[in-house]
């Protein structure tokens, strides 16, 4: 298994993206908190924001499979006030970071059945994008009770280090994000 060191792919992002990225922990809202990485590179400033949307940050978990994840893409009060202007009905009271994607769908689809579209567009989306790059682009999902936040994430599994230059694989996934986040940012 190839071992990817955090030095290493915060100059590559660093540089990919033209922002400073550098060697942290995630926060407790972090999508990555609770994955409990091994390392966790981040870009923290706001004046990077607009280059950096797409790939805030990357991480490595326990198996030494990379992660690369976006700013928030949205979150369940935007959802709601876009899609029910005036009649804003409210969210299931839940702990959203434990349900499983069936129980969320289901869930979500009693109460809110515009999200439910919506979600499963931007899930179409991130399935559609990853096949045309060949990359596993997800949308995650993190919250707690009552609000739930989604990013992407773009995976890349240990093994496939050992076929392809790292430096491909990063670039490869931070394009397929790139897309799969603007097309879901302006629906």
């Amino acid at each position: 298994m190839v071992m990817i060191e955090a030095e290493t792919i915060r100059r590559i992002l660093s540089q990919d993206l033209h922002a400073q990225f550098r060697i942290d922990s995630p926060g407790e809202y972090d999508p990555a908190f609770h994955e409990h990485p091994t390392w966790f590179v981040m870009c923290p400033d706001l004046q990077y924001l607009k280059q950096t949307e797409h790939a805030r940050a990357a991480w490595v978990n326990r198996d030494g499979d990379l992660s690369i994840g976006s700013h928030l893409v949205t979150d369940s009060p935007t959802l709601i006030e876009s899609l029910y202007q005036s009649r804003v009905p409210r969210l299931p009271v839940l702990d959203y970071s434990s349900l499983s994607q069936a129980e969320f769908e289901s869930e979500i689809g009693k109460t809110l059945p515009k999200m439910l579209i919506k979600l499963r567009t931007f899930e179409h989306i991130t399935s559609s994008v990853s096949s045309k790059y060949k990359a596993r682009i997800e949308l995650k999902r993190s919250g707690e009770k009552d609000i739930f936040f989604l990013t992407l994430v773009a995976r890349v599994n240990s093994n496939d280090l050992e076929s392809k230059p790292l430096q491909v694989l990063v670039e490869n996934n931070l394009k397929a994000l790139k897309e799969a986040y603007e097309e879901i940012v302006a629906l």
